[in-house]
């Protein structure tokens, strides 16, 4: 090509052929890849399980999910092991591979990114080498919701905003128990309760909430659906002003 050359040039250098098949290459070698990642991915997880297990006709199935839900990495590699019937847990201490269960977890990556230690962290012990347990799901949420009102308020930002970020999101934890754990659609609130306590509108408290003996709120008098708090920079947080 000439310095001259217009992209319309350009393009009609490259016939309409050569670039569907340039792009079913790329397709295929991305699809290959997928393959290659999700044969890795399985193995490792059957290397995990008891030999009978997997003699028997133990499924073991690899996808890779998109999702947009609210929290959602956009990649997240979902597991599924399907266990044939039996009488007996195929892997000792698993209820679901009882019965022909299957037993479900993901990884929070997409799967070329996941690694041994990956698959065992979201496998529970009784996989040979699994670390998944009640105690670290309660802390990675825990250090998630508490990283989150970091990132808002960074570490030097007022502790009366990351204080009433905190209350806030306990009441909203409490409105989710009462809720039969069931989560409202993202950015509306639960459903009113009858059986909720109301609390005073002259109250002092930043969330008008009622405070206990050692400083922290007192659940018996939690609303449903607690008003936002008003203090410092918290009013420009997107989607609570």
């Amino acid at each position: 090509l000439s310095n001259t050359g217009t992209t319309r040039e350009i393009l009609t250098l490259v016939p309409l052929q050569d670039c569907q098949a340039f792009s079913t290459m790329f397709s295929a070698n991305e699809n290959l890849m997928l393959r290659q990642h999700k044969r890795r991915i399985v193995q490792a997880i059957e290397s995990t399980m008891p030999d009978d297990a997997l003699d028997l006709g133990t499924t073991v199935m690899v996808m890779q999910v998109s999702c947009k839900a609210v929290g959602c990495v956009p990649l997240e590699t979902a597991i599924i092991i399907i266990f044939p019937k039996s009488e007996t847990e195929l892997i000792p201490g698993l209820p679901e591979s009882r019965h022909g269960g299957s037993y479900k977890t993901k990884v929070l990556k997409p799967m070329a990114d996941v690694t041994k230690e990956d698959i065992l962290e979201a496998l529970p012990p009784a996989f040979k080498g699994g670390k998944r347990t009640m105690e670290k799901l309660c802390l990675y949420a825990r250090d998630v919701m508490l990283g989150q009102i970091t990132q808002l308020f960074g570490d030097d930002g007022p502790v009366s905003d990351r204080r009433a970020m905190a209350e806030y999101l306990q009441l909203c934890l409490q409105d989710y128990l009462r809720n039969d754990c069931k989560a409202p659609e993202p950015g509306q609130p639960f459903p009113i309760s009858n059986q909720t306590e109301q609390i005073s509108d002259e109250s002092d408290h930043p969330l008008g909430t009622t405070m206990d003996s050692q400083g922290g709120v007192a659940s018996n008098t939690a609303p449903s659906n607690p008003s936002f708090p008003s203090t410092g920079n918290l009013e420009t947080i997107n989607g609570l002003s």
